[in-house]
């Protein structure tokens, strides 16, 4: 391991970064923990939507019960057995705990999730810190940061929040919204890397939408679900186990694509990265990173001076030529979910 760094404040560094901003699965874990791969592994297990023997992988592979290290186990084992000329049958009892496991991860996100109201202070916040950044990339599929910018616009504060969705129809309680990508001038921009539970893509057509009501919580999950069934459509959502598979779920859909090529494109000399784990399911995020030759020095969030992760950390970003990589207390006053 090499000699950590000293990891510092928000406040130390709060003023030096406020171009992009990327969100993992930490950032909605430390609203809640229910979004925890603890819990939505038990929830799965609980359910029977985790077979006996897919759990026997979890317990082999994950300590953590991290869904995306046993989908890229299994994607591994299934490139393996093709590779191979495995018989077509025997195929099958790989690529089925692969789907099985892939489709737990989604259902147990969409009825694990909190209602709005339990985490109102949590999510203003949040809003108070992603207003301080031009870009904001989240890679969650949870509805929490969507919550936490539409209470911010609905309230018509002084710095608004655009995803690039307009055209609202209203049906009944429920809003639609389609993706024109349009930011207004001052706002800061928001995209859903890898979906999230208000974006589907009907499966015919693949027409995308986004999904909004004044409803929360559980009402507002019902809605979508009920949405989803009659209108044959299904959540966007990108949670395959390989970064290149990840990346070709990306190509289908007009949304991602366009989400992930401003990505690719954005000149930022500053990143601050809160909540995300850096996975080897995630090269294709470094790769995008990678293109930006204005980059200066990026920040990222440690919990509880996890010196792993940050010699881990460390060591994937610098791989993107990046020289200054700074480190900040996920717990510290004025980040995130934590104001001062």
């Amino acid at each position: 391991m090499t000699q950590v760094d000293r990891i510092q404040a928000w406040s130390e560094i709060a003023n030096d970064f406020k171009d992009t901003l990327i969100v993992g699965n930490g950032g909605s874990i430390a609203l809640s923990e229910s979004f925890s791969y603890k819990n939505l592994y038990k929830l799965g297990v609980d359910r029977g939507e985790i077979s006996s023997r897919t759990q026997e992988i979890f317990q082999k592979f994950s300590v953590n019960n991290d869904f995306e290290k046993v989908l890229r186990r299994l994607w591994a084992a299934d490139f393996i057995n093709q590779k191979f000329e495995v018989d077509k049958e025997e195929q099958k009892k790989v690529r089925k705990p692969y789907t099985d496991v892939r489709r737990a991860l989604i259902k147990t996100v969409k009825d694990i999730h909190p209602d709005q109201e339990q985490l109102v202070e949590g999510l203003s916040n949040i809003r108070k810190f992603c207003e301080k950044f031009t870009n904001v990339f989240s890679l969650n599929y949870d509805l929490t940061l969507i919550w936490a910018i539409e209470a911010s616009n609905n309230k018509a504060l002084t710095k608004s929040f655009s995803d690039g969705f307009s055209s609202k129809e209203s049906n009944s309680k429920l809003s639609t919204f389609v993706y024109e990508g349009r930011i207004d001038d001052g706002d800061t921009g928001v995209y859903y890397l890898h979906g999230n539970l208000c974006l589907c893509q009907t499966k015919a057509t693949r027409e995308e939408k986004k999904l909004a009501s004044e409803d929360t919580g559980h009402s507002l999950v019902k809605q979508l679900t009920d949405y989803w069934a009659k209108n044959d459509a299904q959540p966007l959502f990108v949670c395959e186990g390989n970064s290149q598979e990840k990346l070709s779920s990306i190509a289908q859909s007009h949304y991602l694509s366009a989400v992930y090529e401003r990505l690719k494109s954005d000149c930022s000399e500053s990143l601050a990265i809160y909540g995300w784990s850096i996975s080897k399911g995630d090269q294709h995020i470094l790769d995008a990173i990678k293109l930006n030759r204005s980059l200066k020095q990026v920040a990222v969030s440690v919990y509880k001076n996890d010196e792993v992760f940050q010699d881990h950390a460390k060591q994937a970003l610098s791989e993107t030529g990046i020289k200054s990589i700074l480190f900040f207390d996920s717990e510290s006053p004025g980040c995130w979910n934590n104001w001062n």
